[in-house]
């Protein structure tokens, strides 16, 4: 039978050049490929698999040359039986007996620790012809160092790659942290977060999802690009599972895990791994934010799971503040109602006008595309539009017929007055503007400031038509309402001079029915 000794001496690589492999600048995918690539370079095996330990203190498998999803069959029996585990403590590159069950007859099967640091790091899982096998014990020595040194590039490779995306994941959770100080818009934030979720931890799709009071689900979803679009009706048995048992839970197997089974088959793509963790927010009901399918081969981590219940912890505190500025807003909205209503108790003739008013502008802004602060902004100014109407005589309001230029001038201070009864209120402070212009006019010869064009906000340009729109349509002590058809030529024929004539367009679109070219 042939021996080492018999054989030919394989060329080994310089000491120069494998340093100079081992200190070039990769990504740890980089690295193993240079490691695959010397491996061929000294040797006849023909199939390579690397593993390293992970955070779970567990062999896992990270790339194969050729690729592949998968390693040698023979590696798990020998993980089982803790063989792996001795050959990597003692440090030495072993040649595995022909295993029969596994065909491998006339095949040469080497494991080469990777050592970094005086510690078993991982290992390398050789396959090739029968003559692979004939190496000397000083070659196997240098192949395990030589794999040991790549295999320390490798590490700190990681060690990098980690440190950058910990750094990322706090710049994440820091922004989310800030918005969640304005958080007006929730259905924005909780998307916001989505995003980031599936950026941070690369998974297939992203899900937020609670049960409402009245029992039907509120499931909110983010795909990463590529993957599949995906609107849901139904939880999934994994997010049932989690609310119900206020749980996290990490599945890696999906498919062979006896809670689930192949339930999820419904579901836009297959189910291969999920990591879901619970949302509890002091009131309300509870929900889950869950990630699917995550990838590249490592599944989820416990990394991914820490970084997961933070983000779940943000949304909760989203859902609480949202419930606080809700009700604050509601309070707010309860106090301008009331003093609107001691507006018009004035001025009857323009009982309802507010409301109106400020259901016209709303729905301008929303066609147009207006965010939500600024929408927010301007139903605050919409209904307060007139409160500076309060300052001024009652008898004036009230006049039939036209008013005369004293009483006219007397008129047009409303919106300056409005403006100061707003000033110390904090909460109104961007909506005096629109309080205050809303009588300007595009062209510029509108009061108090005479302000036109682009100086003039979108918002305020909304208010200024709704406020003309519901005035035309009403009737006043000094004239009739006005019929929809006039109304319509007044719009157009004023557009681009008392109104911005996009807002024109939209009003005709919405209260008109008319398309605009």
């Amino acid at each position: 039978m042939n021996s080492w000794k018999d054989q030919k001496v394989p060329h080994l690589i310089p000491v120069d050049d494998l340093l100079g492999v081992a200190f070039d600048h990769h990504d740890h995918q980089g690295a193993i490929t240079q490691l695959f690539g010397l491996v061929r370079s000294v040797s006849d095996f023909h199939r390579c698999a690397l593993y390293l330990i992970n955070e779970n203190e567990e062999f896992q498998l990270q790339q194969t040359d050729p690729p592949g999803r998968t390693g040698p069959e023979w590696i798990g029996d020998l993980v089982e039986d803790g063989i792996i585990d001795w050959l990597v403590q003692e440090k030495k590159a072993r040649f595995i007996p022909d295993l029969a069950p596994h065909g491998m007859a006339g095949q040469s099967r080497l494991l080469v620790p990777l050592v970094v640091r005086g510690r078993g790091f991982g290992f390398l899982a050789l396959e090739g012809p029968h003559e692979s096998g004939f190496l000397c014990p000083e070659e196997l020595d240098q192949l395990v160092g030589w794999a040991s040194l790549l295999g320390m590039k490798i590490e700190n490779q990681l060690l990098a790659e980690k440190i950058s995306q910990q750094r990322h994941r706090l710049d994440v959770l820091e922004r989310i942290s800030q918005r969640l100080l304005l958080v007006t818009d929730l259905p924005r934030l909780l998307a916001f977060i989505l995003d980031y979720a599936i950026e941070v931890v690369p998974s297939e799709q992203a899900a937020l999802v609670w049960v409402k009071e009245n029992g039907e689900p509120f499931i909110l979803t983010s795909g990463r690009k590529g993957s599949p679009k995906q609107r849901r009706e139904h939880l999934t048995p994994v997010e049932k599972w989690v609310i119900g048992k206020q749980s996290p839970l990490m599945v890696n197997d999906y498919a062979r895990d006896i809670r689930f089974g192949r339930k999820g088959e419904d579901f836009a793509f297959p189910i291969r791994q999920v990591l879901s963790v619970p949302i509890v927010p002091k009131q309300g009901s509870p929900g889950t934010l869950t990630l699917f399918n995550r990838f590249g081969s490592q599944g989820y981590t416990n990394r991914d799971f820490v970084f997961l219940s933070t983000l779940a912890r943000h949304v909760a505190i989203a859902i609480e503040i949202a419930d606080l500025y809700r009700n604050v807003r509601e309070g707010y909205k309860e106090t301008i109602l009331a003093l609107v209503n001691a507006i018009e108790a004035k001025d009857p003739y323009t009982r309802g006008h507010t409301e109106r008013v400020t259901r016209y502008a709303l729905e301008m802004a929303d066609s147009l595309g207006v965010e939500q602060e600024e929408r927010e902004v301007l139903e605050y100014a919409s209904l307060l539009h007139d409160v500076g109407k309060i300052g001024i005589s009652g008898k004036i309001l009230r006049k039939r017929g036209a008013l005369n230029d004293v009483e006219y001038r007397e008129i047009q201070k409303h919106p300056e007055i409005g403006e100061r009864i707003v000033r110390d209120v904090r909460f109104l402070a961007r909506a005096r503007p629109l309080i205050r212009h809303h009588h300007e006019r595009y062209d510029g010869s509108g009061y108090p400031d005479r302000l036109e064009g682009p100086s003039i906000p979108l918002t305020t340009h909304i208010l200024i038509l709704a406020d003309a729109l519901d005035a035309m349509g009403s009737t006043r002590p000094y004239r009739s309402a006005l019929p929809p058809e006039t109304i319509r030529r007044e719009l157009l024929k004023h557009a681009g001079r008392q109104f911005h004539p996009a807002v024109v367009e939209q009003a005709l679109r919405l209260f008109f029915r008319q398309q605009v070219a």
